[in-house]
């Protein structure tokens, strides 16, 4: 972590750009200010809007930021995994019950061929009854995997959204960390 936070803060960066150069002071923003969330220059950090609020350089925000960002990732990865658990568990299930059915069809039908015609009407009716009780856990568990693998691509989505955030460059991170948050 130490490692890349050096590489990033000695990477060449196109600071002087239109963006980091204070309209009214005519400097470069060197400060990020914690309370409004946005770049300031030295004057701007020291002006009665600002001087009461805590203000820290550029990298140094912007790794707490990536911090922040990671510990997010984390818990999303998190998330992630046990959706796939569950997603794998509901897989299982769902094949289970396919054998089950299909085992409890062939038991059903033995037992009612040995008892011949009396009972061929009960066993059309069971094994509808099974049928019908059969479709709705199946189509119970079909729904459960399409709400499941939604979730999992979803929280995918948003983990590369915050990857790639996470990645920017120090000052359109920032820029960007209002939109971060609320997401």
């Amino acid at each position: 972590k130490k490692l890349a936070s050096l590489a990033r803060q000695t990477r060449p960066q196109n600071i002087n750009n239109s963006h980091n150069i204070c309209v009214l002071h005519e400097e470069t923003k060197e400060l990020f200010c914690e309370v409004d969330k946005q770049l300031l220059c030295g004057p701007c950090s020291e002006s009665p809007e600002h001087m009461a609020h805590s203000h820290s350089p550029i990298g140094w925000a912007a790794e707490e930021c990536r911090e922040k960002l990671i510990k997010e990732m984390d818990y999303l990865w998190k998330i992630n995994q046990e959706t796939q658990n569950n997603l794998n568990q509901e897989t299982r299930k769902f094949h289970s019950l396919v054998d089950y059915v299909s085992l409890r069809k062939v038991i059903i039908t033995i037992q009612y061929q040995k008892m011949h015609l009396l009972l061929d009407e009960e066993e059309q009716l069971q094994l509808q009854a099974l049928e019908r009780e059969a479709k709705e856990l199946f189509q119970q568990l079909q729904d459960s995997q399409v709400r499941m693998t939604q979730h999992l691509e979803r929280m995918k989505d948003m983990y590369r959204e915050l990857w790639e955030t996470c990645h920017m460059p120090d000052v359109e991170l920032l820029q960007d960390v209002r939109n971060v948050s609320a997401r």
